[in-house]
């Protein structure tokens, strides 16, 4: 192998080692060059199934991520890290929302008007401007007190009145619904 043969190895693992570096440096640890992210506290009445390195949206659109989620005697504090550069409203409402039907959660920022002061670093979003979606125990738990309540007899009252009521109305029923097909 000669000695030109040597050199350019030597160069392509190094330019290879600075681009792996640099890779894991910059998006894996995300440290950046230049501006840095502003930091938002939002005082949550509870997580809401939000984790750290979520997104966050200014109306539907990605601007940052979550950088922690810790809890207070109160609830829960996520501390957002917002890309620079981006103009979100003080007066902006925080709402957590489902991305997907597995339940991967964001929080989402909405202004209620375009007028006042933006947030900078070190704002805070505080309770009664957060909203939070009722968790599935919670769902759950009314669903079934819900369903417990009704009677049987009420199910009965209820299922003999609409027997009553639709009785003999099939072809009207049958017309309606085609007329509303076709209009």
């Amino acid at each position: 192998m000669s000695r030109l043969q040597v050199t350019l190895r030597i160069v392509a693992l190094v330019v290879v080692s600075i681009i792996g570096v640099s890779f894991i440096t910059f998006d894996v640890l995300g440290y950046r060059l230049g501006a840095q992210p502003f930091t938002v506290k939002v005082l949550l009445p509870r997580g809401g199934g939000l984790y750290s390195d979520g997104f966050v949206t200014y109306r539907g659109v990605d601007v940052g991520r979550i950088a922690s989620l810790a809890l207070d005697r109160n609830g829960a504090v996520a501390t957002l890290a917002i890309d620079p550069g981006t103009h979100i409203p003080a007066n902006a409402t925080a709402h957590v929302h489902e991305l997907s039907v597995a339940g991967e959660q964001y929080l989402d920022l909405v202004p209620s008007s375009a007028a006042g002061p933006d947030l900078h670093a070190g704002s805070v979003i505080g309770q009664p401007r957060t909203v939070v979606p009722v968790s599935v125990y919670t769902l759950l738990n009314d669903a079934g007190r819900l369903i417990g309540s009704v009677k049987a007899s009420e199910v009965r009252t209820i299922s003999t009145a609409l027997g009553q009521g639709f009785s003999d109305t099939g072809a009207d029923l049958r017309t309606a619904v085609t007329a509303t097909k076709s209009l």
